[in-house]
């Protein structure tokens, strides 16, 4: 069984991190009164189920995960959005 700071170390997160995902049930963890343990394999679980995948399938295609970000809005959409916006609402 592993301690709390152990497992933070071979995360490298933080104790209060490592506690926080014990209470939200993302880390599994055993209670001995008032010390928490962490088994070696659910800790191997919650890396296996953090990682993220190395393709993503978008539109049909697949692209590296590392490319994948929200679409960006272009300079005048954002433009023509704040002046339909004083349009409704006014100068001020």
């Amino acid at each position: 069984m592993l301690t709390t700071k152990e497992v933070a170390d071979q995360l490298r997160l933080s104790a209060r991190k490592v506690y926080a995902l014990a209470s939200s049930g993302h880390l599994a963890s055993h209670r001995f009164g008032a010390a928490v343990r962490f088994s070696q394999a659910d800790v191997d679980a919650y890396v296996q189920a953090s990682r993220r995948p190395l393709w993503t399938e978008r539109a049909g295609s697949l692209f590296p995960a590392s490319t994948m970000s929200a679409p960006k809005e272009h300079k005048l959409s954002a433009y023509f959005s704040k002046k339909r916006a004083l349009s409704r609402n006014g100068p001020d």
